[in-house]
């Protein structure tokens, strides 16, 4: 059906045909016709979103909803509102105040946000009934296979036994941008060298994009230290006894300076490469080319190098796609935005 959505930053909504299938999207077309002919549509997945109605407690009910908008429709003020210490229909009256009235809003984990308004109050209700019916249906679907595969990083990849950076047994700890699993205290020190240079995920306690599963299922420690600790002496580097120190200056030294990676930087030949790595699935070559040349690679993305364009745009190569959008933070100070838009194909469009 039709819903109206906020636009950037303005406060202008442009009217969307919008569809929800079983598959948890949530799909977005400026027009019914594009709809039927498949094309510029925008999708959500709803595996890694709530939604919520501005003023409202993002977990209600269908019947309370109605009951606390019912009642925000009548006529008493909002001082007499306070007095009866109602403080959700307050709020709700405040919203409605700023032209909220008959808005849900959709927030993922990275706290992207979308927001639609709804004709009337009854189509808002089904809405978000609906939305959050396919959030439930696809969070009972995936948990269990979630589970099993971050247990599989844990325990299969290569290398994933011990800390990447000081070797410590059982390691909780991720880094989903690097492919690597720490322990605890080293995953405080990547915390400490900023999120665009390592971002730090628990293996037990967060909630995984299924892309981010990927990078970490296709790396692991084995491959990434073979980049990273390419020149490495080893006994430079820390063992789990060493202290926190000693630690911080080789772990700064590993990711920060480059310290210990092989400078051959394939400046004639990395685009060539990088298609060859990509292609047969060497994950070490994609990651020492995408150190030395996201930044030119990204350049040149998506259309002046449509053949690059098109391979990283393959479904089973879209977290190399994601990996590019990362590594191009290892070459600046200032954190950038996490999530761009890379690529748009009919109902799907891809997230990174």
């Amino acid at each position: 059906g039709y819903m109206y959505k906020k636009c950037g930053s303005s406060r202008s909504y442009k009217r969307k045909y919008v569809t929800l299938c079983s598959d948890s999207l949530m799909t977005y077309y400026p027009s019914f016709q594009a709809y039927v002919d498949n094309v510029y549509g925008k999708s959500i997945d709803l595996a890694h979103v709530t939604v919520k109605i501005p003023g409202q407690k993002p977990n209600f009910q269908n019947s309370e909803v109605s009951t606390v908008m019912s009642d925000v429709k009548g006529d008493k003020s909002i001082e007499t509102q306070r007095k009866k210490g109602n403080s959700i229909k307050v709020k709700q009256r405040e919203y409605e105040s700023e032209n909220f009235l008959n808005v849900m809003q959709i927030v993922s984990l990275n706290n992207n946000r979308w927001q639609f308004q709804l004709s009337s109050e009854k189509e808002l209700i089904e809405w978000v009934f609906a939305i959050q019916e396919q959030i439930k249906s696809s969070l009972a679907s995936c948990d269990n296979s979630s589970i099993a595969r971050l247990t599989r990083i844990r325990y299969s990849v290569p290398g994933n036994l011990t800390c990447a950076d000081c070797g410590e047994k059982n390691p909780d700890w991720a880094s989903i941008n690097l492919g690597i699993v720490i322990c605890i205290e080293c995953s405080g020190i990547h915390r400490n060298l900023g999120s665009h240079i390592s971002k730090v995920r628990s293996l037990s306690l967060d909630t995984w994009a299924d892309k981010h599963v990927q990078i970490m299922e296709a790396i692991g420690n084995e491959i990434a230290n073979s980049v990273w600790e390419e020149e490495l002496e080893k006994r430079s580097k820390p063992m789990p006894n060493s202290t926190r120190k000693e630690k911080e200056k080789f772990i700064h030294a590993k990711y920060v300076l480059k310290t210990f990676l092989n400078h051959d930087h394939r400046r004639s030949t990395f685009r060539n490469d990088l298609i060859k790595a990509i292609k047969y699935s060497d994950m070490k070559t994609v990651i020492s080319v995408l150190i030395h040349h996201s930044n030119e690679i990204s350049r040149k993305f998506p259309f002046e190098d449509k053949e690059l364009s098109s391979l990283l745009l393959e479904k089973e190569n879209l977290k190399i796609s994601q990996m590019l959008v990362w590594y191009k933070t290892l070459t600046v100070e200032a954190e950038q935005e996490d999530d761009v838009i890379l690529h748009e194909a009919g109902d799907e469009s891809i997230l990174l």
